[in-house]
């Protein structure tokens, strides 16, 4: 994707954040001012982000590209791309893991009635129970990592 239209999307989102807060007061309740703070420094942040991407869109070359690394880059740019995704997956299917099995933990329990979570975790556990939706993500993670570490191996190779 382009990193122009990248940025404009990103600016038109943060922009509709600002003004969803900015309309609450016309047709929400709010009852005390903590909720008019909260949502005033959100607001704040978002226009700062919108802000940021405006700058950034305006020192921004057209050829540049978003999150995916560049076909003219060398294999040793191509390889740290994949491993930097590699990484935060390392990072993240862990704690993806822990914040599902501490929600259907919760529900097992019947500490809660319900529980939100990802919609094929969802299904998993309907259908065939607690331990294939609580595995499901640590080898969702696995396959995930171990393409990446192939990939980023294979175009580190060719350098």
């Amino acid at each position: 994707m382009n990193k122009r239209h990248y940025l404009k999307i990103q600016i038109a989102a943060y922009s509709l954040i600002v003004l969803f807060i900015l309309s609450l007061p016309l047709w929400a309740e709010v009852k005390d001012g903590e909720g008019f703070l909260i949502a005033g420094l959100i607001a704040l942040v978002a226009g700062f982000l919108a802000y940021r991407s405006i700058r950034q869109l305006k020192a921004t070359d057209d050829t540049e590209r978003v999150y995916a690394p560049p076909a003219d880059a060398t294999p040793t740019e191509q390889a740290a791309y994949y491993r930097r995704f590699m990484y935060i997956g390392l990072a993240a299917f862990p704690l993806l893991t822990l914040i599902t099995v501490w929600d259907l933990n919760d529900l097992e329990s019947g500490a809660v009635e319900s529980v939100s979570v990802w919609a094929p975790i969802g299904f998993l556990y309907e259908q065939f129970g607690y331990w294939a939706a609580t595995g499901s993500i640590p080898l969702l993670g696995l396959v995930v990592v171990y393409g990446l570490y192939r990939k980023s191996r294979s175009v580190g190779m060719q350098g």
